[in-house]
């Protein structure tokens, strides 16, 4: 097989949080896949590019239909890596070296301590403003308010 078969791929995390790779294959390139982890359930696949070894994931099930699910103890980048790799249809013609990366979790802890923080936030303005009120009014005839409904 080669990077012809493969139509996408992309990082998708497990149902425990762990990164793990998604392939999307041509109809022939899916059959293809299927038969080779039928006869080779147990084994290794080696994933290479340009005669390296990217990854050798065990094959614990056949495969079926056009996407596959490739996981392991991997970290977000090197899940990242494998993926950028997998779609690539030929070797680049550069080297890349990762300068920095940052990784944004989304979850209810954070979000939780957001919304804490926006409305502290908007207490201690309300308080400050309810301040500036009353010293400014100091001294003052009390402000008569009156409304009507209907």
């Amino acid at each position: 097989m080669t990077g012809d078969d493969v139509v996408m791929s992309r990082v998708k995390n497990d149902e425990y949080g762990r990164p793990g790779i998604i392939l999307f294959f041509t109809e022939g390139g899916g059959r293809r896949m299927g038969e080779y982890s039928r006869q080779h359930l147990g084994s290794q696949l080696a994933i290479v590019l340009n005669n390296r070894v990217l990854s050798a994931p065990k094959i614990e099930n056949e495969f079926l239909g056009r996407d596959v699910r490739i996981s392991g103890n991997f970290s977000l980048r090197e899940a990242t890596s494998l993926a950028y790799a997998l779609k690539a249809k030929q070797p680049l013609p550069v080297k890349l070296h990762v300068i920095g990366s940052e990784t944004i979790e989304s979850n209810r802890w954070v979000f939780r301590q957001v919304i804490r923080l926006a409305l502290f936030s908007l207490v201690c303005v309300g308080a400050v403003l309810v301040l500036v009120f009353v010293g400014r009014s100091e001294g003052r005839e009390p402000l008569n308010v009156q409304a009507s409904l209907g």
